[in-house]
């Protein structure tokens, strides 16, 4: 860590780069820290009607216009994935693989978290179950894990990171394995992972459809991490965090914007709350400085 920011955004989507440009404009020193493909859904979407200003525009595009926008702005992004938030008191811990940033207000814009939690994670969780190979691998040095990748590419890379130090991966692609070809210590699983087994609070099985695949690790890769696990003592409801209207968590310093916060999913929703979380913690910095 080589210093700490004012803020950090978490998450390149609308409500991250519209939160990015009022922290810009009031000179406050931050990081956004996204994924590789800023906002998946956005991407996808083939027509984009109820956006003031853009009738008829898809979705890349407009995603595209988004990051000229910022990057007129000198605002760059980082492409890095936080797997964990830490509240210290007066500031922040975001940790992305092996590295940490601090920062004294923070920013959640991670987008909406669709995927359930297989049956046992919430039960296993630090006790086996891990959502970041490259902090947790090493702890599985030549046992048998397996990896559940939502993603296309990023879960990918860490089965990769987790072949080189294991000495069994199963690995279970939900998107599909594409033209990938299995690593020597790899197996592919065919069959849909179901939940988990243990005893004496130690992950011991992968339980698939029809099968049990015995593992000490297990390793699940999402697009986005679930807000309760990914700052912990983070109120939610629904699976949403719960704002107000200046959209303030319930951690002092903490401040979420966009789908995270739950429905309406509406872009222009998104890109609103996201200049209000940014005025919002540029008066939470303020105010500690009187």
């Amino acid at each position: 860590m080589e210093k700490r920011f004012d803020a950090l955004i978490i998450g390149c989507g609308p409500a991250g780069l519209s939160a990015a440009l009022n922290l810009q404009i009031r000179k406050k020193s931050f990081l956004i820290l996204g994924s590789k493909v800023c906002s998946p859904w956005l991407e996808k979407a083939e027509r984009i009607d109820n956006y003031l200003g853009f009738p008829g525009i898809n979705g890349t595009a407009l995603r595209d216009l988004f990051l000229d926008h910022v990057k007129k702005m000198d605002i760059s992004i980082q492409s890095e994935k936080v797997s964990s938030i830490y509240h210290l008191g007066d500031f922040f811990v975001a940790k992305s693989g092996t590295k940490e940033y601090e920062s004294k207000a923070i920013i959640i814009a991670t987008g909406v978290h669709i995927e359930k939690p297989l049956e046992g994670e919430n039960d296993y969780l630090g006790r086996g179950v891990s959502y970041c190979a490259t902090c947790d691998g090493p702890l599985y040095r030549d046992k048998k894990v397996a990896l559940v990748d939502f993603t296309e590419e990023e879960g990918w890379e860490e089965a990769t990171f987790l072949s080189e130090i294991v000495d069994k991966i199963f690995y279970y692609p939900v998107k599909g394995m594409k033209t990938r070809t299995p690593l020597s210590n790899m197996e592919v699983l065919q069959e849909k992972p179901l939940a988990l087994e243990g005893k004496d609070d130690k992950l011991q099985a992968l339980v698939l459809e029809n099968s049990t695949v015995p593992v000490e690790g297990l390793f699940i890769i999402r697009e986005t991490q679930r807000a309760d696990v990914l700052l912990p003592g983070l109120e939610t409801k629904q699976g949403a965090i719960v704002v107000d209207e200046n959209m303030a968590t319930n951690v002092p310093g903490a401040f979420a914007a966009g789908d995270c916060t739950g429905k309406p999913y509406q872009l222009a929703k998104a890109v609103g709350q996201g200049g209000i979380a940014s005025l919002s913690a540029v008066s939470f910095l303020d105010s500690r400085r009187a």
